[in-house]
């Protein structure tokens, strides 16, 4: 073992400030589209002003959400998936991410349900007796959400970090 692939493997520190960066990357990202969601639903509804603790809650879905997605990256979730094209692969990947998201709202759903009294059963059976379109059209907008952050992450294995930070910071990263 030479001293080059020693120096080469990152540190622990580095590691963790890596990992830091792509938590507040994602969390940054979810928070946004979840709050622009409020905003969306609040003209829809006819709101004048949004409830600031709705957009709390966002960021702090964000903060979980982010970090279920780092776990499934680290349990290499979609990994399996070799599709024949890069679409393929972001498409597929993407679906896996949202089953594990799906997972993670109904988790979200029987633990909101035990703050409100309600026994995991009936917090269950009040999600799956909800309409169809009620639990598609969330599902799918995550679907949605999930493509581009998906797509980044691919095309960073492709091209490389230092590559895609030069593409979109526009310099050199040296």
């Amino acid at each position: 073992m030479n001293s080059e692939t020693v120096s080469e493997k990152p540190s622990v520190k580095e590691r963790a400030m890596e990992e830091l960066v792509k938590f507040l990357i994602i969390s940054a990202y979810l928070a946004i589209c979840f709050c622009v969601l409020i905003l969306y639903k609040s003209s829809i509804e006819g709101s004048t002003s949004s409830d600031y603790l709705n957009f709390g809650a966002a960021v702090v879905k964000a903060l979980v959400l982010a970090k279920f997605i780092l776990i499934g990256e680290a349990m290499k979730t979609g990994k399996r998936v070799q599709g024949p094209t890069l679409t393929h692969r972001i498409i597929m990947k993407s679906i896996a991410f949202l089953v594990l998201l799906i997972v993670f709202h109904i988790i979200e759903e029987v633990t909101i349900g035990l703050f409100h009294d309600k026994t995991v059963v009936q917090s269950l059976l009040e999600y799956w007796n909800q309409p169809w379109i009620a639990k598609l059209a969330p599902e799918l907008l995550m679907l949605f959400i999930m493509i581009p952050m998906v797509t980044a992450s691919e095309f960073e294995k492709m091209v490389g970090a230092e590559a895609m930070k030069k593409v979109f910071l526009g310099r050199d990263t040296d």
